[in-house]
């Protein structure tokens, strides 16, 4: 009885781990990649203001560093 319980319950678990595998494996691409594409813009805005004179290089390196810890945060 308790085998059985067991085996199935086990059965649920690989079903649901291997979709969550597979999912993560189509999207974490396509994720990894806007992240990196946000990332990009932050930084080339950041060089336009600084070119502009409305920020410091330092201001410009602390949003692209935050903005890179948040992207990781919500992975």
């Amino acid at each position: 009885m308790e085998s059985r319980r067991f085996t199935e319950r086990y059965q649920e678990n690989m079903t649901a781990n291997l979709k969550s595998f597979r999912l993560r494996s189509m999207f974490g691409p396509i994720i990894d990649l806007l992240n990196n594409i946000g990332l990009v813009a932050v930084i080339v805005f950041g060089a336009w203001q600084v070119m502009e004179g409305e920020f410091t290089s330092g201001q410009t390196c602390t949003e692209s560093l935050s903005v890179h810890v948040w992207f990781h945060l919500k992975s």
